[in-house]
C-alpha cells in the first residue's frame, strides 16, 4: 500500500551573479546524491538534521529553473541516511544506511526505499547483513535487466579488512539475490585494499560488472567481475609503475568511471605531499575493457590543485565531459575555497570554476545537465552540523568555467592554421593555407559537448575561410578542418 507523502515546501530560487540560480536552506543538510531526468528534473537524495545527533532522509525535486519541492516520510527514515539513487521503470530506488554499531564497532542497518514517480512511498525494507558480516556504510548501486544490483562493504570476525557483498532487488524492493565472496579469493592476497569509496559498474558487453577499490596507500584499483559475482582481474590503476614514484605518492581520495563500448576512463583525486607541500592532484586513466592502462594524466598545475590544510575532493565522468574538482577548508573544518576543473575526453583542461564559500561538498555533489551545465549540492559538514547552518543547490552554465587557454586578437600572417579575431563576436576566419580545397574537405564547429553545430565543405580558391559564428551562445568551441582520412587541423575559439 502506498504510503502517504508529507510535502514540506515548495520554493523558488535567487538568481546570482554569473551562476543561473541557487536554492539557500536554512535547515542543517546534507546532500549525498542525485540524478538529472531526460525532463531536466533532477531527484537529490540526503538528510536533515533536527540537532547534532538526530536527522532524517529527505527527497528533493529541483526544476530546471530552481523551483523545488522538499519531501519527508513520516518518520519512516529518522537516523537513516539516504546515500544512492537510480531510477527504476516506474520510479526511483534508493539505498540508505542506519548506524547500529556502538563504540569503535562499525556497523550498519540496510534501509531500501522505493518511490513511485512522484516521489511517493511504495516500499520500506530493513536489512542486516548475513551471519557475522556487517554492513558499512558505504554502497553502491545500478540498474541491471530490470533488477538493482547494490554493492555493499561488510566487516566481521576474522576479516583483518572489508570485502564486498553483491545484493540484488527487484524493483519493489525484494531481495532476491545475494552474493558474500569468501575470504580467500585471489583478490584478497593484497593487503590495504578495501571498498570505502566503491563504484559499481555493468561492463557494456554484459559480461559482467566492474568496482573500483581504494587501495589505501597507492591509489585504486579496478576489480572485473564475472554476471555471478566471482572474481575475475584485478587492474592497478594509479600505483607507481604508471607514472613513477612521484605518481600518486598519498591515497586516492575520490574516483569515478565511465564505460564505452571499448574504454573505462576513470578520474581520481589524489592527495600527494611533495616537498612537505599538501597537494591535491587530478589523475584521469583510460583503461580498456580488457584491463589495459592505455592512457594517463596527471593534472597539478595552478588551475587544479591547491595547499591547504585540509581537502576533500569530488569528481564527475559522463560520456562527453570529465569534472574533476575539490574544496579546501580550515583547521576549523569550515570551507572556504571550492574548485571544479572540466576536462575533454583527450584529457584537455578547458576551464576552471571556483565557488568561495563555507559550504563543504561531498565526493559526488556535481551533476551534469545534457548541455554541460553543472548543478553543484553544497552541504554542511556531516559530522559537525553546528559548525554550519546552510546549505545550497547550484546550478553554473557550462559557460561559467573560465576557459584556461590565452587566446588575443591575431592577424592573418601571424600564425597558419589558426582562427582570428579570437575572441570573436560575429565572423570566425580560419587559416586554410595548405589544404586541398579541390578535395572533399570539411569544417565543422563542435561545442565543448561534442555536439557538431555546423558542418561545410571546403570549396573554391584562397587561404581563409569565413564563418558566421554570431548565433552562437557565448563561450568556448571547437573547429575542426577533416576528410574522411581524419582531422587536418584542428583548435578552439571563444564566442564572445
Amino acid at each position: 500500500m502506498k504510503r502517504l507523502i508529507l510535502l514540506l515546501s515548495l520554493f523558488f530560487p535567487m538568481v546570482l551573479g554569473a551562476q543561473q540560480w541557487e536554492i539557500g536552506f536554512e535547515v542543517p543538510s546534507v546532500f549525498i546524491d542525485g540524478l538529472i531526468n531526460e525532463d531536466n528534473t533532477a531527484i537529490i537524495a540526503g538528510y536533515q538534521y533536527e540537532n547534532e545527533d538526530d536527522f532524517h532522509s529527505v527527497v528533493y525535486k529541483v526544476g530546471e529553473k530552481g523551483e523545488y519541492e522538499t519531501f519527508s516520510y513520516d518518520h519512516e527514515f529518522d537516523n537513516v541516511k539516504f546515500i544512492k539513487i537510480v531510477p527504476t521503470s516506474e520510479g526511483y530506488f534508493l539505498v540508505g544506511v542506519e548506524e547500529t554499531g556502538s563504540g569503535t564497532v562499525e556497523a550498519y542497518d540496510l534501509h531500501i526505499a522505493v518511490l513511485d514517480s512522484g516521489l511517493s512511498l511504495i516500499a520500506h525494507k530493513q536489512l542486516s547483513a548475513e551471519g557475522e558480516y556487517s554492513f558499512r556504510r558505504h554502497h553502491d548501486a545500478v540498474v541491471r535487466d530490470g533488477n538493482i544490483v547494490v554493492l555493499s562493504e561488510v566487516i566481521g570476525d576474522g576479516l583483518a579488512i572489508a570485502k564486498p557483498a553483491f545484493l540484488v532487488f527487484d524493483e519493489g524492493g525484494e531481495l532476491i539475490a545475494e552474493s558474500y565472496p569468501e575470504q580467500g579469493d585471489e583478490i584478497y592476497d593484497m593487503d590495504n585494499l578495501n571498498f570505502s569509496d566503491n563504484q559499481l559498474r555493468v561492463r557494456p558487453d554484459g559480461s559482467g560488472y566492474v568496482v573500483i577499490a581504494k587501495y589505501t596507500l597507492k591509489g585504486m584499483r579496478l576489480l572485473i567481475y564475472d554476471n555471478d559475482f566471482n572474481f575475475k582481474e584485478i587492474v592497478s590503476v594509479g600505483h607507481p609503475e604508471y607514472g613513477g614514484s612521484n605518481m600518486y605518492n598519498d591515497h586516492e581520495v575520490s574516483s569515478d568511471l565511465w564505460m564505452s563500448d571499448d574504454e573505462i576512463m576513470l578520474m581520481g583525486t589524489y592527495f600527494n605531499h611533495p616537498e612537505d607541500e599538501d597537494r591535491y592532484e587530478v589523475i584521469i586513466s583510460g583503461v580498456s575493457l580488457d584491463g589495459t592502462v592505455n592512457k594517463y594524466e596527471v593534472i597539478s598545475s595552478d588551475t587544479c590543485h591547491s595547499a591547504f590544510i585540509g581537502n576533500n575532493a569530488m569528481s564527475y565522468v559522463n560520456d562527453s565531459t570529465i569534472y574533476g574538482g575539490y574544496h579546501s577548508y580550515s583547521s576549523h573544518a569550515i570551507p572556504f575555497h571550492t574548485q571544479i576543473c572540466l576536462f575533454t575526453r583527450d584529457l584537455e583542461i578547458l576551464g576552471t570554476l571556483t565557488v568561495k564559500d563555507r559550504l563543504g561538498y561531498s565526493d559526488k555533489s556535481l551533476l551534469t545537465y545534457d548541455n554541460g551545465d553543472v548543478l553543484l549540492l553544497g552541504s554542511i559538514n556531516s559530522y559537525k552540523p553546528q559548525l554550519v547552518t546552510e546549505a545550497s543547490i547550484t546550478r553554473f552554465s557550462r559557460n561559467d568555467f573560465s576557459a584556461v587557454l590565452n587566446v588575443n586578437e591575431v592577424s592573418e600572417d601571424e600564425i597558419a592554421n589558426m582562427v582570428y579575431p579570437n575572441p570573436t563576436d560575429g565572423e570566425l576566419n580560419i587559416d586554410i593555407r595548405g589544404i586541398d580545397t579541390g578535395s572533399e574537405n570539411r569544417v565543422r564547429i563542435i561545442d565543448m559537448n561534442g555536439r557538431t553545430l555546423t558542418s561545410r565543405i571546403i570549396r573554391g580558391s584562397g587561404n581563409v575561410l569565413t564563418m558566421d559564428v554570431s548565433s552562437l551562445d557565448a563561450g568556448v568551441y571547437v573547429y575542426e578542418v577533416f576528410n574522411a582520412e581524419g582531422t587536418i587541423s584542428k583548435g578552439r575559439f571563444v564566442k564572445k
